[in-house]
């Protein structure tokens, strides 16, 4: 989930200092699109390991001190020297995930055993093999600790470095691409479970490079002359490869297989100094805890209101069970109401009309042939699950993180990617400016709450559009999926702006022209009776509503050719990948969409329903299930969720006291 990369030279590359140094920093800038949360560097050369790294972004610990210091310790401050040993570096650009990235430790590169370490991807059972190694000590929050000390462990034992490698990924779950350098070592490791890991051979000068991405090693290229020459190699799904420092040759192995003729790696006599140079770990400021999260008021669990009884007294439809508080709602003389009546079944066209549509583009190389877009959802899983396992695809997987994608949506996706073989590319936005934004736009609403404008906290979501696009044209892969349910339409919260569309949409961001310019006046008038919106967050909100309803969406949906089943989806991915759920609601739904639960509570109170009420009635004019099942189910679903609610407002910095009382006030749609 994060950025890794390096260079690796010797005597005869005829590198100097600043061109290393330049080398580097364009590498550590194309991974910043991976990570913004942290960064660092670990740079072997001679007797020692120097580790550099900061709770700040690539570009920032670009331009500061520790930065300059980290090239002058390790090379003459003459930037036109000719470096005369060998010099291998690898580099981190971090997306959180476990551990927080304001603890020192939990950011990388990671030194344990005598093996500094750099990772991307997700650990899903480190708890459950920290407890099967009990004599290993955990000494850190962050999964990627594991890692070396499983390595190093097996190593002691007697184990060759390449069997030690081998029995860490037997024994590690979810997505590990890694590079590492070790202290009595003249090697550089890459290895990977999943595919997102490529090198560059150039011949001359002689230099190996790597990055998480064959983009960033082309775009490298192209700014680089000298490189231009080198020839790219995808270091594929369980492989590694061994890259000997003092002459850079390169021993590729599979991490799958025992092989014949592996070179034995003799250690050095006496080990390398590992040193860690940072200026100063990050200390917690005021208002934070020691694990660096965000102190906010208790107590606020008490205020959640369920209002379940009144709601149960609303006018339903008799044949779904949506309520008279949908807007524009009508019922006829039978009781049954007009969403029913219009209500045309989904068809799909199916597995063989995907497979036409995959044909053309099928690749037996290995290589790519379509993209798929991943939030972590179970339709995303299922989808990405289907095309790998059932057909025999070779996708990419992408996810645009905009900081709401959960840890448990994040995890699911490494359980997948790890499993399946499958490249993962993460666009990282910066996480801490998109949830400045959040906390902005709620706290803008608090002032002025209106249903109608819910919609802008999930606005920083929507260019996922635009980076599917982006990606398409960097790959040169024009399939591009996406996994969008038509049972799951969310139409009220357009009409929760008044906006009665005029005609079916056939995908969610299907508004006509006149209905988006009644949308944009809309917000219009909102942002000019409360100025609170008119915040920093404006032109990533301008940004968002162009992505979702202006640019072309010439992807395929997936679900118009697949139906969508949720049992089967649900049994697959529990039983083939231990995908995980949360434990504060029955549903499947969402859950790895760290706005739902709040803006789900907002609907339920003030008008009586959510989504999961016009997800079930979908699902019961399909014919998928009855009514009394419906009712059932979306009572359960709707229940206050404050795990989930508690994240988000830590998370985005949201006095939770404080909105929920401002919620509970807003005049309710139905009488309590």
């Amino acid at each position: 989930m994060c950025g890794i990369f390096g260079l690796a030279v010797n005597e005869t590359s005829h590198f100097d200092t600043a061109s290393f140094r330049s080398v580097v920093g364009e590498l550590f800038k194309l991974s910043e699109s991976r990570g913004k949360e942290a960064s660092g560097l670990a740079l072997m050369t001679g007797d020692q390991i120097r580790v550099m790294k900061r709770a700040v972004s690539p570009s920032q610990i670009m331009r500061s001190w520790d930065y300059r210091q980290f090239f002058d310790f390790a090379f003459s401050k003459n930037s036109r020297q000719t470096i005369r040993q060998p010099a291998a570096l690898i580099g981190h650009a971090r997306m959180e995930t476990d551990g927080s990235y304001r603890v020192h430790g939990n950011n990388q590169p990671v030194c344990r055993e005598g093996i500094v370490t750099v990772h991307n991807g997700i650990i899903v059972n480190p708890a459950e093999l920290w407890l099967e190694f009990p004599e290993l000590r955990r000494e850190l929050e962050v999964d990627t600790e594991i890692i070396p000390a499983l390595m190093g462990h097996h190593y002691r034992q007697g184990a060759s470095l390449v069997e030690s490698v081998r029995s860490t990924y037997r024994r590690i779950e979810g997505m590990a691409s890694i590079a590492a350098l070790f202290d009595k070592l003249d090697y550089l490791l890459l290895a990977s479970n999943n595919g997102s890991l490529y090198l560059g051979f150039c011949p001359a000068p002689r230099a190996v490079v790597f990055a998480s991405e064959r983009s960033m090693l082309k775009t490298l290229m192209a700014k680089f002359p000298g490189l231009a020459s080198s020839e790219v190699t995808h270091l594929k799904a369980g492989s590694a490869c061994l890259i000997q420092t003092s002459d850079l040759s390169v021993q590729f192995l599979s991490l799958e297989t025992q092989e014949t003729g592996v070179q034995e790696l003799k250690p050095n006599g006496k080990a390398r100094r590992i040193s860690d140079i940072s200026s100063r770990p990050f200390t917690p400021r005021g208002g934070e805890g020691k694990d660096g999260s965000l102190l906010r008021p208790s107590g606020w669990e008490s205020l959640l209101q369920d209002n379940r009884p009144a709601i149960d007294r609303l006018k339903r439809c008799r044949r779904c069970i949506l309520s008279e508080t949908l807007p524009f709602i009508l019922f006829d003389d039978e009781g049954i109401c007009n969403v029913c009546r219009t209500f045309s079944p989904v068809k799909y066209r199916g597995v063989s009309a995907l497979e036409e549509l995959a044909a053309p583009h099928r690749k037996t190389n290995g290589e790519p042939d379509c993209i798929v877009a991943a939030s972590g959802g179970r339709d995303s899983s299922f989808m990405l699950h289907t095309l790998k396992a059932e057909l025999g695809m070779n996708p990419v997987a992408f996810t645009y993180d905009w900081g709401m994608v959960t840890p448990l949506a994040r995890r699911n996706i490494s359980r997948l990617c790890g499993k399946l073989g499958v490249e993962h590319i993460l666009i990282s936005a910066d996480i801490q400016k998109k949830r400045e934004f959040i906390r902005q736009n709620v706290n803008a609403w608090l002032k002025r709450p209106r249903l109608g404008t819910v919609p802008l906290f999930m606005a920083g979501d929507k260019q996922f559009f635009f980076y599917g696009r982006m990606l398409r044209k960097q790959l040169d892969t024009p399939l591009l999926f996406f996994g969008m349910n038509a049972l799951e339409r969310t139409d009220f919260k357009v009409a929760f702006s008044g906006i009665q569309e005029r005609r079916k949409r056939e995908r969610h961001y299907d508004l006509s022209l006149r209905d988006r310019l009644e949308l944009a006046v809309y917000y219009g008038k909102e942002y000019l009776l409360n100025p609170a919106y008119l915040n920093r967050s404006v032109g990533d909100t301008l940004s968002g509503f162009a992505s979702y309803y202006l640019i072309g969406h010439d992807y395929h949906n997936f679900y118009e050719y697949i139906e969508w089943e949720e049992g089967r989806i649900l049994e697959t991915l529990r039983d083939r990948y231990d995908w995980e759920t949360r434990a504060d609601t029955p549903t499947t739904w969402r859950i790895g969409d760290g706005t739902a639960a709040f803006y789900n509570y907002i609907y339920y109170t003030v008008a009586g329903f959510t989504e999961n009420d016009t997800f079930r009635s979908n699902q019961i004019r399909q014919g998928l299930i009855s009514r009394e099942k419906a009712l059932r189910e979306a009572g359960e679903e709707n229940r206050p969720r404050p795990d989930s609610i508690r994240w988000y407002g830590e998370t985005n910095g949201i006095d939770l006291a404080e909105a929920i009382r401002i919620i509970n006030q807003m005049p309710k749609l139905y009488p309590v």
